[in-house]
C-alpha cells in the first residue's frame, strides 16, 4: 500500500492530488453557498413517491416501496441532473 497526499473540496466529497483542481471546483460546487445552487437551498426539499406493485403474491401493499427525490417548492419541478441551477433568483438560504 502507498500513502499519497490529496487535497478535499471543503463542501462535499469531491477529492484530487492537486490543490488547484480542487479550488476550481470549490468554485463551481453545489455545496458551495456562495453558489446559491440547489444543494444549499431550503426550497430543495425531499418527497416520496410510493410506488404500488401488482404482483404482491396474495398480500396486497406488502412489496409496495417509497423513494425519494428532491424537490424545488419554487419552481415545483424535480431536481435532477439537468434541472441543477446556480445563482437562481429563488434560492433561499438554510439559516436556522
Amino acid at each position: 500500500m502507498k500513502e499519497i497526499k490529496a487535497y478535499q473540496c471543503s463542501f462535499c466529497t469531491y477529492y484530487r492530488k492537486t490543490k488547484a483542481s480542487v479550488i476550481r471546483h470549490e468554485d463551481n460546487c453545489y455545496h458551495n453557498p456562495k453558489n446559491k445552487a440547489c444543494a444549499t437551498c431550503k426550497n430543495n426539499v425531499i418527497d416520496y413517491e410510493t410506488i404500488y406493485d401488482r404482483n404482491h403474491g396474495g398480500n396486497p401493499g406488502s412489496t409496495d416501496y417509497d423513494v425519494a427525490y428532491n424537490w424545488c417548492e419554487k419552481k415545483e419541478i424535480e431536481l435532477k441532473k439537468g434541472t441543477l441551477c446556480m445563482n437562481c433568483d429563488l434560492w433561499e438560504g438554510n439559516e436556522a
